[in-house]
């Protein structure tokens, strides 16, 4: 399951990060109330971020059409559907994905999907596939399955978990995600929907088809030094929240929150240091392609307001067709 899902969540949310391509005919990027799906939020287990996903404002874009009615489509898109229809789904299929960042050492990350989803037909399908063995348990009155998917010589196994919570609804991860998941939407545990800093980010998060927000954790900074690059002091943020709203491109707006007005000033010099770097490397090369990251990268603007640590930027769909072909 985890070959066939996650790549839905992680194309979608790499593809966003680095400017690539996925779209709405929206809006550019404004203020927006709390997201829809929020009530999906409450099927997903406590933690330290949430990203949520509005599945079918993206593959509804012209955007998303333009790429995959290309002459050369891309092929993660492709891979993606591909995979999709193996367990007998389209992507069209998804309305809303909502995303659990759980605090480290405990439940990974924690997946609920809801839209046109048949369980049986699901469970039809990874039966069927040779690579896939499927064991289920029952937890509070829940069915709970595990797909042990192998790779094509049987040499590694990776395991998943999922349970359908409702009849248009999922929830994935680990086994021990998928408990939390399962005492959250029953509540017995504080689901995502009730973290108070997770949900004043999303609550702050300009509108978009994708927004995010986490509270980082204690340790996270050390986990970011580098030797090689210089860079900022993160131990000094309290809260990440942003968006991707799409209009003719991507428009990407992320705010890093900060204890005070003089941290967030100095990570700010510090990132655009890192940005001109960064613009000057790729400006001395001979590569073709580094002149069309390079226009992205230029796109980019870093400010501070306050606490605040601004990070924008504007990639074109012209461009981002370049990026892919």
């Amino acid at each position: 399951m985890k070959r066939f899902i996650f790549p839905v969540i992680a194309m979608i949310l790499g593809m966003t990060i680095w400017a690539a391509a996925t779209g709405a005919g929206s809006s550019p990027v404004s203020s927006s109330p709390v997201p829809p799906t929020a009530n999906l939020q409450s099927d997903l287990p406590d933690g330290i971020g949430a990203a949520t996903v509005d599945v079918a404002q993206l593959t509804a874009s012209p955007l998303w059409g333009s790429l995959t009615a290309s002459d050369k489509p891309v092929r993660a898109i492709q891979s993606l559907q591909n995979r999709l229809i193996d367990i007998g789904l389209k992507l069209t299929d998804l309305t809303q994905v909502a995303a659990c960042v759980s605090s480290p050492g405990t439940n990974g990350l924690v997946i609920a999907v809801t839209g046109t989803i048949n369980s049986d037909s699901v469970l039809a399908k990874l039966r069927s596939n040779p690579d896939v063995k499927i064991t289920s348990e029952t937890y509070k009155n829940t069915q709970i399955y595990t797909a042990a998917i192998s790779n094509k010589a049987h040499s590694r196994t990776q395991n998943i978990s999922f349970a359908f919570v409702g009849s248009a609804t999922a929830v994935l991860g680990s086994a021990k995600g998928v408990h939390g998941a399962i005492d959250a939407a029953k509540g017995d545990q504080p689901s995502l929907a009730q973290n108070s800093k997770v949900q004043a980010g999303l609550g702050e998060a300009p509108s978009g088809p994708i927004r995010f927000a986490i509270v980082p954790p204690p340790g996270l900074a050390s986990q970011l030094e580098s030797s090689s690059i210089p860079l900022p002091d993160f131990s000094t943020v309290s809260l990440v929240f942003g968006a991707v709203g799409v209009n003719s491109g991507i428009d990407l707006n992320v705010t890093l929150r900060h204890d005070t007005a003089n941290h967030a000033t100095a990570m700010a010099s510090q990132l655009n240091s890192l940005l001109s770097m960064a613009r000057g490397m790729l400006g001395s090369g001979t590569n073709p392609k580094n002149q069309v990251i390079l226009d992205a990268v230029k796109t980019v603007a870093i400010s501070a307001n306050n606490t605040d640590v601004k990070i924008t930027g504007n990639v074109s769909q012209d461009l981002i067709s370049k990026v892919f072909h």
